[in-house]
């Protein structure tokens, strides 16, 4: 016997925690009107119940909620009435009724976070480059987008803003989204793109975006491009300050893993990724503001004249 009413109520709880727009207050809500009628009328009905309640919960989900009380053994019915559900008389476990609600704002809690967690697994996408010479089983090979792909399809896509740290960039492999990024821009997209050795003349950092740079000018789009260093300044010598590879675009995707921009991270050497969206994303834009706003990040112009 013990068992079955553990098993009712246990029901009981997740049927409450499941139904639509349920909350913690609608549930403290509920608990006030019915002792509140109890006290004053010894029984309740969900009629009751509702009046008192008014406008704040609708019939529908207090005729659910009543309900699952019910088979929990929670409301006991003391009387039928001939002109409906909602006009039955009930005796409240008044004990056993504050119990389950603590238990059900519980379950919303658990419920909530288990929602959160699941919603995350289905917003991060693994994303790869796996060299030909790579002996991987042919259908793990087809099931990881390739990373160049995925990089190229979020700057496609954005429609507002891409920022990109990336410590190394190479001229080939760059070329597989240097023409993405001038098309965003021509389409207002803004672009920021964070890096290092940018002060350095003979640099490949520098050359490779120069020369993004130039073409931006020719088409008149310069403006729709930033271009920062930072650097840590030790003593005596420069190091870089950031290792971290990461491309945001409208701060609601990004990506992060171990590419660097360069031919090698775009096709010939092993790279994972993840493509995140949801709440990681604001986090990494909040890390992007401070990596701009630290004292060792400088803006950097390129001359017309030089490349």
């Amino acid at each position: 016997m013990a068992t079955g009413i553990s098993a009712a109520r246990t029901e009981a709880i997740l049927a409450i925690a499941r139904l639509p727009d349920i909350t913690s207050e609608s549930l403290g809500l509920l608990y006030d009107a019915m002792t509140a009628v109890v006290d004053r009328e010894g029984i309740v009905s969900v009629r009751s119940v509702h009046r008192e309640i008014g406008e704040q919960l609708d019939m529908e989900h207090l005729q659910l909620l009543c309900f699952a009380l019910a088979q929990a053994g929670v409301l006991v019915r003391r009387a039928r009435d001939r002109r409906g559900y909602i006009y039955d008389t009930y005796q409240i476990e008044r004990e056993q009724l504050q119990e389950i609600i603590h238990d059900v704002i519980v379950a919303l809690h658990v419920l909530k976070q288990v929602q959160a967690e699941q919603e995350q697994d289905r917003s991060t996408q693994l994303i790869a480059t796996l060299p030909d010479s790579l002996p991987l089983d042919v259908e793990i090979r087809r099931s990881i987008p390739s990373l160049a792909a995925s990089l190229h399809r979020l700057i496609t896509e954005a429609k507002k803003e891409i920022i990109i740290l990336n410590p190394f960039f190479e001229q080939i492999g760059f070329n597989r989204l240097e023409s993405a990024l001038l098309a965003a821009a021509n389409h207002g997209v803004v672009i920021t793109i964070i890096t290092q050795q940018l002060k350095e003349l003979t640099s490949i950092n520098r050359r490779v975006l120069h020369a993004l740079s130039q073409k931006a000018t020719s088409e008149g789009i310069s403006d729709r491009l930033s271009f920062y260093e930072y650097q840590q300044g030790d003593v005596g010598r420069t190091t870089m300050a950031a290792h971290a590879k990461i491309l945001l675009a409208d701060g609601e995707k990004a990506y992060l893993g171990s590419a660097n921009l360069t031919e090698y991270g775009m096709a010939r050497q092993v790279e994972v990724g993840v493509i995140l969206q949801g709440s990681p994303v604001q986090l990494l834009h909040q890390i992007f503001r401070a990596v701009l706003a630290a004292h060792q990040t400088e803006e950097m112009r390129f001359s017309t004249e030089e490349l």
